[in-house]
């Protein structure tokens, strides 16, 4: 058309501020993307060609895209704006341009707009946003809108599972309702139609369930509070229907003590459980009604601690005596999880009759004697304060012998050993059991018995530990050699194990040292142990020997020659009368006896 200027060419400088107001004024300037445009399109209007009148200032651009002396836009930074005319017709939008002196200038272009045709713009809300299958969901499309059409001239179709099936056909109505037969999550597609056949979908997704809110799970349970020890009963009879006063229901429970796994369903709304652990646990319920719609209820329970009984535990100063023993009980060693140890209460059966011997004290260690000779089981019970009990029992084997017997504590390891006077010396009754508290800074090493791997006798306990004389002797052959014997006692010379045996009648009298002895030596037939040769694993292994059927005890005195590396020592075998004495080498392990020093 002739007047207008082409789209491409800067658009004519209207007016502008006089340059004597100080400052140089900016010059607007613009292009548009079209043209000629329609009324479906978004025109580009760009003004980077503005010259803001200095280098160093900056432009600000506006915009009136009516030209009726309304500004639609603010001023903006950005020389690039786009705008859409909906109506056809001939506009002449203007730039204003403002630098930083304060100056302006406008600048305008003629542009003609054309009549357009696009697709509708459609939209729909589903109320309510999630049901289930008995829900009749309600879709409502009334918000569409058409840039050319008013609403009524558009046509609407509704498929509701998006399986190209479109239940309702082209429609003026804006709205649908639909019933979903099964669970899952569905699309929904709308189809929206203008008089000119152009169409727009609308995707939109709708979740069903088989939940129904009008169903109110509920539960308790009984007792109100527990421990790990507490059997509940939950109840879950307290559930009901909004809609239905009388509705009948189905139950499962989610439990940890069932990993948290839907247990059946059951017309049984209570359920026993119970947990070995004291914490806090989610505990969950859900109903079904008759119409298989369900509703589900969670809450948390705590489990407190249970009051557990004593552990029952006591140390016998010496198992073996004889009718002069003074048996040393002490029980310091129960334990209860809850309660002081001085809180405790112990009382004792003696003899094992079921007769308790003893009241309950909190006195923790006890002495007793038994006239009679014989085997004996003793009974411990421990109470705590609010009542709850454990009971051990040991047994002490009681010889008629008359020697003169004692207790030793050994305070580098806590063990106890039993001592008995033969002749003029004091012996320990019982295999030394020394182990080292430190083994990094201690080289003492002691081997025990053991039948297998992982056995689960304590063979140490009762036969005692092996030893090489070097570990024994902590390697002092010289005067009174203490070795690995506790304060005040010794490792024996061969002297005092001569002794030993003059004093019991000569070498002929094995028998006075074993078990039920005149003497209560209470020789074990500990056997022993060497270094041999494994071909299987080829390796220097210990390989414990002679159980029950020797015992050898070492001395701390070496052979003459400083060279060899033998100590003397004697020999208990079994159904030989006879002791024998001998030298033996450092590969051997060996029990220990101590000997007491002389006052």
């Amino acid at each position: 058309m002739k007047g207008i200027l082409p789209a491409v060419l800067l658009a004519v400088l209207v007016s502008c501020h006089p340059a004597d107001q100080g400052g140089v004024p900016p010059v607007a300037s613009f292009t548009v993307g079209h043209a000629t445009a329609k009324t479906t399109d978004t025109v580009q209007f760009d003004a980077s060609l503005t010259d803001p009148g200095d280098r160093s200032n900056k432009a600000y651009y506006r915009w009136d895209w009516n030209h009726d002396g309304i500004w639609d836009e603010e001023y903006s930074r950005l020389p690039v704006a786009g705008y859409r005319f909906f109506s056809k017709g001939t506009y002449n939008p203007v730039l204003e341009v403002l630098n930083s002196d304060g100056l302006t200038d406008t600048s305008s272009v003629q542009l003609i707009v054309n009549q357009g045709y696009s697709a509708p713009h459609p939209t729909f809300t589903i109320t309510p946003e999630f049901g289930n299958f008995t829900t009749r969901f309600i879709f409502d499309a009334s918000a569409t809108r058409d840039d050319e059409d008013s609403i009524d001239q558009l046509r609407f179709s509704w498929d509701f599972a998006a399986n190209g099936t479109y239940v309702t056909p082209p429609s003026p109505k804006t709205y649908a309702s639909f019933v979903y037969p099964d669970t899952g999550r569905y699309t929904v597609i709308l189809e929206v139609t203008d008089p000119l056949k152009m169409r727009t979908q609308l995707h939109k997704s709708v979740w069903v369930t088989n939940i129904n809110p009008r169903l109110v799970a509920d539960f308790g349970w009984t007792p109100v509070s527990g421990t790990s020890a507490t059997v509940f009963t939950l109840d879950g009879s307290s559930s009901y229907s909004l809609d239905q006063p009388q509705a009948v229901f189905r139950y499962s429970w989610k439990l940890p003590a069932n990993d948290y796994i839907w247990t059946e369903w059951t017309h049984k709304p209570q359920m026993d459980f119970q947990m070995k652990r004291e914490a806090s646990y989610d505990l969950e319920l859900r109903i079904m009604d008759t119409a298989g719609l369900v509703n589900y209820c969670k809450k948390s329970i705590t489990i407190y601690h249970q009051n557990l009984p004593p552990k029952a535990k006591y140390t016998i100063g010496c198992r073996r005596g004889n009718v002069r023993t003074q048996f040393y009980f002490n029980s310091w060693l129960t334990l209860d999880p809850e309660s002081l140890p001085t809180t405790l209460e112990v009382r004792w059966d003696f003899d094992g009759d079921e007769n308790w011997d003893t009241e309950y004290t909190k006195d923790r260690v006890i002495y007793h004697n038994y006239p009679e000779p014989g085997t004996y089981k003793v009974y411990m019970e421990a109470r705590d304060p609010d009542g709850l009990s454990d009971t051990t029992a040991q047994f002490v084997e009681v010889t008629s012998g008359t020697n003169e017997t004692g207790v030793i504590y050994d305070q580098r390891d806590g063990q106890y050993y039993g001592s008995v006077k033969i002749g003029n010396q004091w012996w320990m009754s019982q295999n030394l059991n020394f182990s080292p508290y430190n083994e990094l800074k201690d080289e003492v090493r002691k081997i025990c018995y053991i039948r297998y791997l992982e056995d689960p006798v304590p063979w140490c306990d009762i036969l005692g530990g092996l030893y090489n004389v070097y570990h024994a002797t902590r390697e002092d052959y010289y005067g009174t050699v203490r070795g690995i014997c506790p304060w005040g006692w010794h490792m024996p010379s061969r002297k005092e194990l001569e002794t030993l045996i003059e004093t019991i009648g000569g070498w002929n009298q094995a028998d006075q040292l074993l078990p039920g002895g005149p003497t209560d030596f209470n020789a074990l037939y500990a056997g022993c142990s060497e270094i041999v040769w494994d071909p299987i694993q080829r390796l220097y292994v210990e390989k414990p020997k002679w159980i029950n059927y020797a015992a050898f005890f070492w001395s701390f005195n070496k052979m003459s020659n400083p060279y060899a590396p033998n100590s003397w020592s004697i020999a208990l075998i079994k159904d030989e009368k006879k002791i024998l004495p001998g030298w033996s080498g450092m590969d051997n392990k060996y029990s220990v006896r101590c000997v007491k020093n002389e006052e």
